[in-house]
């Protein structure tokens, strides 16, 4: 025979192997008669935690709180669970301030120094610490108060401004003003142009009357149809 144009590559160096003894086995003779049951839409939910320790109910007594010049004794059951086994929780104010040398009893009412909304005032009252009469923070007139702490007591201007009376929307005159200058105004016009709803207006309907309509005296039916006008 005519020899082919090209001839065969050169032979691979290593041969393939010798194919195995056994074939693989072929499939099982009988499927399974039912698919295995697809897994559940939602897992089953996490163990439920522990329970919480039940906690600790304290005995009201009369105990020092705070440090120093502003110690005080206060009658409560907030004090540090190791007040009681270092002696220091009482059953009286009397015997918490001799304990602690603080003064005790009822406290006169005096202007004394505070703070409402991040601003410093003075205010008259009695809710004030014992600390205040050692530092020498009481005092007997607003006035002097406000000088003692430096304080700008003057009243603040009045304005107009929108609120709610008696569950109705309107503009007020007074000293009450909000903070923000958006809802202050020097005029009841300002405060009413930018909220109209606080200033509704009234409208009176004027209704016309109609004269009484009189018989006419001569009156002569037509066609038996009696008066007509």
């Amino acid at each position: 025979p005519i020899p082919t144009k090209k001839p065969t590559p050169i032979p691979t160096k290593k041969p393939t192997p010798i194919p195995t003894k056994k074939p693989s086995p072929g499939p099982t003779p009988k499927p399974q008669s039912q698919p295995t049951k697809l897994p559940t839409k939602q897992p089953t939910p996490r163990p439920s935690p522990p329970p919480t320790s039940k906690p600790v109910t304290q005995d009201v007594k009369w105990y020092p709180r705070g440090s120093g010049g502003g110690r005080e004794c206060v009658q409560g059951s907030e004090y540090n669970p190791s007040f009681p086994s270092q002696g220091w929780t009482y059953e009286t104010e009397t015997d918490c301030c001799k304990a602690w040398s603080l003064l005790c009893g009822e406290k006169d009412v005096k202007w004394y120094p505070t703070s409402s909304n991040g601003k410093q005032k003075c205010m008259e009252g009695n809710e004030y610490s014992w600390s205040f009469v050692t530092s020498g923070w009481l005092y007997t007139t607003e006035q002097k108060c406000c000088n003692g702490m430096n304080l700008d007591c003057s009243p603040p201007p009045k304005k107009w401004y929108p609120t709610v009376v008696a569950g109705e929307k309107a503009c007020i005159f007074g000293e009450d003003v909000p903070a923000s200058l958006a809802l202050q105004f020097d005029s009841k016009g300002e405060c009413c142009a930018a909220y109209p709803q606080a200033c509704p207006t009234t409208t009176t309907t004027t209704t016309a009357t109609r004269p009484a309509v009189e018989t006419p005296r001569d009156c002569q039916p037509q066609d038996g149809k009696g008066c007509h006008w």
